[in-house]
């Protein structure tokens, strides 16, 4: 096991690191013990003999007092006998000191200065102490008491250079021991270093090798070579790590196998379905390059002969989709960009759609022109034939309606009570039909790409003001307060003065004919976002059922249970004029509670905040 092989190199290492620490603290401990020893033992030794040399001058200053003819006192006889007992004592030390291993040599001098103490003694105690009187030849006379001073002193001196030279060779060998010591610590850390090395090697050797063979593998699976094998030349845990590399190195290349069937099935899906679709479709990366399209996209830039770019307009749209990443979804005539294909003008409406990563950065943006040419023919003729009919019907129905009008008056003559009444309804009918012949010749100018509005910076207080001073009178009548809510700092906004106070007078008239007495409608502006307004008129009536407002914009459309009061026209007119200024129509109602009409008018480019 890898962790046993660590724990196995930290051991040795610790067992040589003990061992020598061991080994030194052992020797030092030797040394000191070694030096102490002589070091006391010698310095026993020269106190004692020092000790004896005072403790002779002494008495021998009591002898030389008792030879210049004092007469001996019992104070120098005590003298003498501290004294004595004080070279005794040093004697005895010595003869301890004796009983360490010594050379012949020594112990022939110790003895020897033993006899001469004793004798020393001897000779000066006659003098001292009263005692028996010895023969001539034995009595203590001033030149033997001299040589016996002069024999201790010398045997003194010859054990204190003994004590030197053992000082010194013991300092000798201690020095000897301390440069072995040296030596020995020096080769004992050189081999524990060679040793540490050699382990520290062989066990980095054994957990390198295999993880340098995991770093080579692990970079060819990622350079995507998954059909390799790491060899597992261990059981431990780096055996372990290069199964589970394995392992994950099969399930690395069953993902990519099944991975690179379904890449595979989901492009040809792809293809399929793009080609599929009778519209041309470009992709776009990031970086505005054409990266995929269908067969239709190709045929589409093959004809105008843009074979590695868009047309310039269609590249304008796509700067401006990637700059602002909101999708471009036009959604009227106007917008349509027209070519010139095989001889024939088409009509293409593009959409351009914004493409997300997960980070939501911008991948790329997808460009579907959609066909509407034919729907735009139609369209001209559905126009046409309305417009056509409108001017032809609204001729004979004036003078129709001027007839009425003259008969109501009976100037040509009374009219029974039954012929006013049919003459009257005949005249109601003229006057709706009248206006809704208005409103179908509003919508096809409206419609009409080559109608044009006038665009004037109005300031959007002045415009809702006056659309409320408009409808005062019938608010007034309806008993419903009108309120204007403009906030603070708004712009100026570009657009048709008549057509959108049209737009606003529609909304506000709609709002009082369903709005409950005593209650009150809100004309109010709003800033949605840096680059739109959004005007709304809010009332409080009974709401629009969620089923019919996706319709209540459509041409003809009324909210089945109203009351007729029109051809169903209004709101498709309103929504005509807002897209002609760019902008978004819609509605939010809930049953109850009340209706909101609004629109979104975008801003000038200069005006932009």
């Amino acid at each position: 096991m890898l962790r046993w092989r660590l724990s196995l190199g930290l051991v040795t290492l610790m067992v040589l690191l003990i061992a020598v620490s061991v080994y030194a603290v052992w020797l030092f401990n030797n040394l000191g013990s070694a030096v102490n020893h002589v070091l006391e033992n010698n310095y026993k030794n020269v106190r004692a003999i020092n000790q004896i040399l005072i403790a002779t001058s002494r008495i021998n200053g009591i002898y030389l007092a008792a030879d210049a003819g004092n007469v001996f006192s019992p104070a120098d006889r005590t003298e003498f006998a501290n004294n004595r007992t004080l070279i005794e004592g040093a004697v005895r030390l010595l003869e301890d000191d004796a009983a360490a291993p010594r050379s012949p040599d020594e112990a022939a001098l110790l003895h020897r200065f033993d006899t001469a103490v004793h004798s020393y003694f001897d000779l000066s105690g006659q003098l001292v102490q009263a005692g028996p009187v010895r023969p001539a030849g034995e009595r203590a006379t001033p030149q033997r008491i001299h040589d016996a001073t002069f024999l201790l002193t010398d045997l003194a001196g010859q054990i204190l250079n003994a004590n030197e030279d053992a000082m010194v060779a013991a300092d000798r060998t201690t020095r000897g021991k301390s440069t072995d010591s040296i030596h020995f610590m020096l080769v004992a850390m050189g081999l524990a270093l060679l040793i540490s090395l050699y382990a520290s090697y062989r066990l980095g050797q054994s957990i390198l090798d295999p993880i340098h063979l995991l770093t080579e593998f692990t970079g060819k699976i990622g350079s995507g070579d998954l059909d390799i094998t790491v060899p597992v030349i261990s059981q431990d845990e780096l055996g372990k790590l290069a199964s589970s590399f394995n392992k994950m190195a099969g399930q690395l290349r069953a993902y990519r196998q099944s991975t690179t069937e379904k890449i595979f099935r989901l492009n040809r899906t792809m293809e399929a379905t793009l080609s599929a679709f009778p519209d041309p479709i470009f992709v776009l990366d990031h970086r505005r390059q054409v990266i995929l399209c269908n067969p239709a996209a190709q045929r589409f830039a093959a004809e105008l002969g843009f074979t590695d770019r868009l047309p310039p307009e269609l590249q304008a749209k796509v700067a401006e989709v990637s700059e602002t990443q909101r999708d471009y979804l036009p959604a009227t005539f106007k917008d349509a960009f027209y070519y010139r294909i095989a001889d024939q003008e088409q009509s293409f409406l593009p959409r351009v759609l914004v493409m997300r990563n997960p980070d939501q950065t911008l991948h790329g943006v997808a460009i579907v022109l959609q066909d509407i040419t034919r729907f735009r023919l139609l369209d001209d003729v559905k126009t046409n034939l309305v417009s056509t009919v409108s001017h032809e019907l609204r001729t004979p129905l004036t003078s129709i309606r001027m007839a009425l009008h003259i008969l109501l008056e009976q100037k040509l003559g009374a009219l029974t009570p039954k012929q006013g009444e049919l003459l009257g309804v005949a005249r109601d009918d003229s006057e709706r039909l009248l206006r809704t012949l208005n409103d179908l010749l509003d919508l096809s100018q409206l419609e009409d790409s080559s109608h044009d509005l006038h665009y004037d910076m109005t300031a959007p207080a002045d415009i809702l003001q006056e659309a409320a001073h408009e409808l005062q009178e019938t608010a007034r009548a309806a008993e419903v307060r009108i309120e204007v809510d403009i906030e603070p700092g708004l712009p100026e906004v570009p657009m048709d003065r008549i057509r959108m106070k049209h737009v606003f007078t529609n909304f506000l008239d709609n709002a009082v004919k369903h709005t409950a007495a005593g209650t009150r409608v809100v004309l109010r502006a709003r800033r949605i976002d840096a680059r739109a307004l959004r005007f709304s008129v809010i009332d409080e009536g009974e709401g629009i059922p969620p089923e019919y407002q996706g319709r209540l914009f459509d041409k003809f459309f009324r909210v089945p249970g109203q009351p007729r009061t029109g051809a169903g026209l209004g709101l498709s007119i309103v929504r005509q004029i807002v897209q002609a200024h760019r902008g978004q129509v819609g509605v939010s109602s809930e049953l109850g509670r009340g209706s909101e009409f609004y629109c979104d008018i975008p801003l000038e480019d200069g005006q932009r905040v």
